[in-house]
């Protein structure tokens, strides 16, 4: 498999060096390829308000790391990945170490953060989980409802 993942690795690469990096195909073509050699592979976990998102993600890890409840929680966008120990940090915002979900919960929830007033990006969680260890990279994101005509 590495060796697949190195061709397309360097297809990525040649197809943005022949684009010239510009435009949308070079500039996509080229971030494929840095995500390829960075090797890690994004899962995005997309719903509505109250779809179970952080649920589903915590049941696949079997552990209790994103924060879950009744009312619609996440507002803001989440990353896992495997790391040694708990940690957690908002790119916009000075290194957080955290190890609990209730801490996580100060950033990515509705309740401690209304409509992101703290302007968070997204935040970042590294835990020492089997199922990450391999470069998986799950991710939450709450997603507008679709209207009336496109259900």
């Amino acid at each position: 498999m590495t060796s697949e993942l190195d061709q397309l690795t360097t297809t990525a690469f040649e197809l943005a060096s022949a684009a010239g990096r510009t435009g949308d195909i070079g500039e996509r073509a080229w971030r494929l390829g840095d995500r390829l050699t960075q090797g890690s592979f994004h899962v995005s976990v997309l719903g509505e308000f109250k779809r179970g998102k952080s649920t589903l993600v915590n049941a696949l890890l079997a552990e209790d790391v994103l924060p879950t409840g009744v009312l619609p929680l996440t507002a803001v966008a989440t990353e896992i990945s495997f790391g040694d120990v708990e940690r957690s940090w908002c790119p916009s915002m000075a290194r957080v170490t955290r190890s609990r979900p209730d801490e996580v919960a100060e950033f990515v929830t509705e309740e401690r953060n209304p409509e992101n007033e703290r302007q968070v990006a997204r935040v970042e969680l590294q835990v020492p989980c089997r199922l990450l260890e391999p470069g998986v990279v799950p991710s939450t994101r709450r997603v507008s409802a679709p209207s009336t005509a496109q259900r």
